[in-house]
């Protein structure tokens, strides 16, 4: 049996004023054992930071974006919402004929991933959001469909676009939500969307 190339490509496009509204600036910090980074993240109404760390494997969060539940409104009022770049995206079907096309639903800017748990568990921490999940799970619940809202409006956009694979999940501690907390469903909502587009053919009949 063997096994299809694949050709990953993403482009996520922003308007001006999103770009205006959610503007991210960072500062490599002196560190000896790790490569260090602090990013900002300026709204017009707070300034938003994280810090990322990454040694010549991979990269981990070492200080989470939201330090106070309340600023989940922030992300709520300008946390932008990408549009797909068809254009980029069928450029390359056209150019890999043989490859299958990937991409992913958008992750958090700078550091998330596409599931909606594991976005916010990446922004939020995963041993305190499974915490809030018995402790206020009616924030847990808005601030998924806060996530969720901008992975979807992204998936609106994506009509014509000759994607045949789109990354949607995560690894991190979904048995645990699925039992705590009753919004499950929220994970699985952009899914359903994706299943809706008509079929793309084989690519050998592209």
């Amino acid at each position: 049996m063997g096994l299809d190339p694949i050709f990953w490509v993403d482009d996520y496009q922003y308007t001006q004023e999103q770009k205006e509204n959610w503007r991210i600036e960072q500062e490599v910090l002196g560190n000896s054992k790790y490569h260090t980074v602090r990013y900002y993240i300026h709204t017009p109404v707070k300034t938003l930071t994280v810090v990322l760390q990454s040694n010549e494997y991979t990269t981990w969060v070492s200080e989470h974006l939201l330090k106070d539940k309340k600023d989940i409104e922030i992300l709520e009022r300008y946390m932008p919402s990408p549009k797909a770049g068809k254009e980029t995206v069928n450029r390359a079907a056209d150019e890999h004929l043989d490859c299958l096309i990937r991409g992913s639903v958008p992750s958090f800017d700078l550091f998330g991933q596409p599931g909606c748990w594991q976005d916010l568990s990446c922004i939020y921490g995963i041993q305190d959001l499974i915490m809030e999940t018995y402790d206020d799970p009616e924030w847990v619940t808005e601030a998924l469909k806060i996530l969720q809202r901008r992975k979807l409006d992204y998936i609106a956009t994506l009509d014509e676009c000759k994607y045949d694979i789109l990354e949607l999940g995560g690894g991190v501690a979904i048995r645990h939500f699925k039992c705590c907390c009753d919004t499950s469903n929220l994970f699985y909502a952009s899914i359903n969307m994706v299943t809706k587009w008509q079929a793309l053919p084989p690519i050998t009949n592209r």
